[in-house]
């Protein structure tokens, strides 16, 4: 169960397909600031990696302005990278971009269940793969 306060968001770092809840074995330390990374169970095979956020780091108004200092959204992309590459093998891996943040876990399940049709083809379409990319800056 959640500690979710009235100053907390649930940052979603990915939804995973799987069939069984994912292993939490190996999970990476989220973005600075946050609580542990846990799942939610969406019903039906989905599930999300999330993490209690404050709002005074991951509100609207925090995220815009931090979005102007390369070394802070760096280390949260890092950060992000990692709770999503440890959840590799443990189903069909859907990575949320960077900064995904809802008011709620209910609001994250409900936008999640209204996407289930787009999701379970996504997933499919990934399931037994990796993802790798690479920036150049």
């Amino acid at each position: 169960m959640s500690t979710w306060h009235m100053a907390d968001a649930c940052y979603v770092y990915c939804v995973i397909a799987s069939p069984r809840p994912p292993r939490r074995v190996r999970v990476s330390r989220g973005l600075p600031g946050t609580g542990g990374v846990r799942l939610l169970d969406a019903d039906r095979g989905l599930y999300l990696a999330v993490a209690d956020a404050p709002l005074s780091q991951y509100g609207e108004t925090a995220i815009n302005r931090g979005l102007s200092n390369l070394e802070w959204v760096s280390r949260a992309a890092v950060a992000h990278e990692r709770v999503v590459e440890s959840f590799n093998g443990s189903g069909a891996v859907l990575p949320m971009k960077l900064f995904t943040v809802f008011r709620s876990d209910t609001r994250a399940l409900d936008h999640i269940r209204s996407q289930r049709k787009r999701l379970a083809a996504v997933a499919k379409r990934v399931a037994g793969h990796d993802e790798w990319s690479v920036r150049v800056v």
